[in-house]
């Protein structure tokens, strides 16, 4: 196998253009997908560890008919091009906004997370509470804050070393796709991707998703502890907030209860209602894409968001 991949000169050409739009915020060219009415209350959907817009796949088309839906990639993921600077809670916060404004949507906006998307939902709530109607954080980030700086800049080499070498070798189209399907069967119960098939490895089969993805996994914990230094000074605003946790498929006791524990300190943490989800594991946009859209519908309900001319 390994002298396989290293007879691969080079990565294949990529699949044909992805629907949606390209934007350049900050200098970087992010993909964007939207759909909905363009007046309807807008709902800013972020996707966890590695992700891409096709994660929520199965959930937006729940929401076209009632919200303007707008799903993108971060850098390097999916089709946005990548950014030489690693992620931080707040770089990222911004980046959200600055898009938004970009793609004249003035908000105010319902921001839902998913995992380490939900992390950077709640940092969004945080820094511009006047933007944000309110937040739906799906299994959201939970990670130990006592892990801040040690050997970032080390795990920052190495992700982008690996993740280089993966790409000049041609290690890419295969390793990138493969991880998703792993994490499809392994962490859903369903085991069945819902995204397009089309897309799905389009979106992960080039080096700039590798490497991305071991730069979110290496900066983390990072981004946890900021979020936990941001959470001193900047209170969240006093919006609907649903902080929605899966029942399952874990296996060992004891990780159950702790992730239940961690998920409902979330929720105290952020003023949102905990709604444990039952049939569904972590990935909860290909589980229960219903019981999000749900949480979606009832924070819009009680925002008394219309149509946008109505705000």
């Amino acid at each position: 196998m390994l002298g396989f991949v290293l007879n691969v000169s080079r990565e294949p050409v990529r699949p044909p253009r992805p629907p949606g739009e390209f934007v350049r915020i900050g200098g970087v060219v992010l993909h964007v997908v939207r759909s909905g009415p363009v007046d309807a209350p807008v709902v800013l959907m972020c996707s966890g560890l590695g992700g891409a817009w096709l994660s929520w796949d199965a959930v937006a088309p729940l929401l076209d008919d009632r919200c303007h839906v707008v799903r993108f990639d971060r850098p390097g993921l999916g089709w946005s091009a990548p950014d030489p600077r690693p992620p931080t809670a707040s770089r990222e916060a911004y980046r959200m906004r600055a898009l938004l404004r970009g793609l004249g949507l003035p908000g105010p906006y319902t921001l839902v997370g998913h995992s380490l998307g939900g992390l950077f939902g709640e940092a969004f709530a945080r820094t511009y509470p006047e933007l944000t109607a309110g937040l739906v954080l799906t299994e959201s980030a939970c990670e130990p804050v006592d892990r801040f700086g040690r050997h970032r800049e080390l795990k920052l080499r190495i992700a982008r070393t690996c993740g280089a070498i993966a790409q000049r070798v041609g290690a890419s189209q295969l390793l990138g796709p493969s991880l998703r399907e792993l994490g499809v069967r392994t962490q859903s119960r369903r085991g069945v991707e819902t995204a397009d098939a089309r897309h799905t490895h389009g979106a992960f089969c080039h080096g700039a998703t590798v490497t991305a993805a071991m730069i979110e996994r290496a900066t983390c914990y990072d981004m946890a502890a900021e979020l936990g230094m941001l959470r001193g000074g900047h209170p969240m605003p006093q919006v609907p907030a649903f902080v929605l946790s899966a029942t399952g498929p874990r296996k060992d006791p004891a990780a159950v209860r702790r992730w239940r524990e961690h998920q409902r300190l979330l929720a105290s943490v952020v003023g949102a209602e905990h709604r444990e989800i039952e049939d569904s594991a972590h990935l909860m946009p290909i589980d229960r894409p219903d019981a999000i859209a749900d949480a979606v519908l009832e924070v819009i309900g009680r925002c008394g968001l219309g149509q946008r001319g109505d705000w």
